[in-house]
């Protein structure tokens, strides 16, 4: 599992990298970014759950837009890892919120955001 710092010097292109070859991915938000990520991801989910079915929510593209807008990469990273068919699930640590990108057979059960 290749894990990277949400912010470090092409974190992005390697996370990119290893979704294409089907590894898991952790991604460590650390400081600010940590509560922004933490309350976009259920507008991200939403916006994907309602693509997956067909419906075009007005309300959940406008806020994955703003948190998109905001946190480009991070985002680009999350987009990728959803159209490759992995899973996404997410850990509150003390320290940090890690978000794990992984295949669908391989992902989390306890954590597992879809």
């Amino acid at each position: 599992m290749l894990m990277l710092e949400y912010g470090a010097k092409n974190f992005d292109k390697a996370a990119w990298e290893a979704i294409d070859r089907r590894e898991s991915v952790q991604l460590l938000v650390k400081g600010g970014k940590r509560a922004t990520v933490k309350r976009a991801l259920e507008y991200y989910r939403e916006y994907f759950d309602a693509r997956r079915r067909g419906q075009r929510k007005r309300g959940a593209w406008w806020k994955f837009g703003w948190y998109g807008f905001r946190m480009p990469a991070f985002w680009a990273v999350y987009n990728h890892a959803e159209l490759a068919g992995m899973r996404v699930a997410t850990e509150e640590r003390d320290d940090c919120l890690v978000v794990t990108f992984s295949p669908a057979n391989l992902a989390p059960r306890s954590e597992s955001m879809h």
